[in-house]
């Protein structure tokens, strides 16, 4: 999994990106959340300015706290309502409404998976994984998976919500 500083997202041409450090040494400046909505828009090529001053905004938007990189309820699900989602054609609903192949049909003809827990009412924070297929091989969050892995990750939980992604272009 590919780890870079903040200050070279700028420059990053290979995504998506494991982890994203602070400008020096090896503490994380941002959580599942920014990074997978990240590496989400950054997968689909759609955003002019996806970069650090991006991933800080992410930050903000989706109220995450800078101490436990952990992003509320409430941030993400607000955020999900942001106009940035209109320059892609996106699918949403809950992962267990969907057929494992219709995820595998969809990510297979270039579409980004977004999936995120809700832990409303759980009393823990949300999670957010990107998933994407290359050269015919399935990732999430830049590792490499088994089918079984991605129906094992996706099926975890019936508040497990799906944001399918596609390039407008």
């Amino acid at each position: 999994m590919k780890a870079v500083h903040i200050t070279e997202l700028d420059t990053e041409n290979k995504f998506p990106i494991g982890f994203i450090l602070k400008s020096e040494g090896f503490e994380e400046i941002a959580g599942c959340c920014p990074k997978a909505v990240f590496n989400f828009f950054r997968l689909l090529n759609v955003a002019e300015g996806v970069n650090s001053e991006f991933l800080l905004w992410l930050k903000a938007e989706l109220k995450e706290d800078d101490e436990t990189l952990l992003t509320p309820y409430e941030g993400l699900g607000a955020f999900l309502e942001n106009p940035i989602f209109d320059k892609i054609d996106c699918e949403s609903g809950l992962n267990c409404e969907i057929d494992l192949m219709d995820f595998i049909n969809h990510l297979h003809h270039g579409c980004v998976l977004l999936s995120i827990l809700f832990n409303k009412g759980l009393q823990l924070p949300s999670h957010c994984v990107v998933f994407h297929i290359e050269d015919r091989k399935l990732f999430v969050d830049g590792f490499e998976i088994s089918l079984e892995t991605f129906a094992k990750m996706i099926f975890c939980h019936n508040k497990t919500h799906f944001l399918l992604g596609k390039n407008k272009g």
